[in-house]
């Protein structure tokens, strides 16, 4: 178990950041405050190399299989990338690739979820209707909008029915499998 108290300064390296022209970014001896410092601006220039991988208006799984992560090369940088399926802000999906995993995870739940309910447009329809004590949670619960805390609940219902605690599918016939599953789960866990 490390001790609490703080290193002495001297004791951490100095990072420097360098961009491919060779100039200095940034430098210091934090890397958290690095990474938040220039976080977002690698995002972005992440994201400005990644067009031949990524896809808009995704409507059914015909991506293929998407692989964990994917190596490729920037100038003299080898970057890898990880793929997953996300919400755009319009409701449209699109697969998109993503600087760290963390993040491709957590946006592939979301997108996953939301293919799945393209798929299963008749189920998923009357959801939020003839929620048991949903006026009565409502009052409770007056200060969140009504039509906000029935869209959580729906949303939530899909989550638990859809993936619940199932692995992410990768490739159709996986997702094939989850929306089986998923059919099937739906009643029991609205009901709950």
């Amino acid at each position: 178990a490390w001790a609490a108290q703080e290193l002495p300064e001297h004791c951490y390296l100095n990072l420097r950041i360098i961009d491919d022209g060779g100039q200095e970014l940034a430098g210091g001896r934090k890397l958290h405050e690095l990474q938040q410092q220039l976080g977002k601006a690698a995002a972005t220039t992440f994201r400005d190399n990644t067009q031949e991988f990524e896809r808009d208006n995704v409507t059914t799984w015909d991506i293929g299989t998407l692989p964990e992560s994917i190596k490729f090369a920037r100038g003299k940088q080898q970057l890898t990338g990880y793929l997953g399926l996300q919400k755009e802000k319009d409701g449209r999906i699109a697969l998109r690739l993503f600087d760290t995993s963390a993040a491709a995870e957590q946006a592939h739940r979301l997108g996953v979820i939301e293919l799945m309910k393209l798929q299963l447009k008749e189920q998923v329809k009357d959801l939020n209707k003839g929620i048991q004590g949903f006026t009565q949670a409502a009052m409770l619960l007056k200060h969140i909008n009504a039509d906000t805390l029935r869209d959580d609940l729906t949303q939530a219902v899909c989550d638990r029915a859809f993936i619940g605690e199932d692995e992410l599918p990768r490739n159709e016939k996986a997702f094939k499998e989850q929306i089986k599953r998923a059919r099937s789960r739906l009643p029991a866990v609205k009901e709950a």
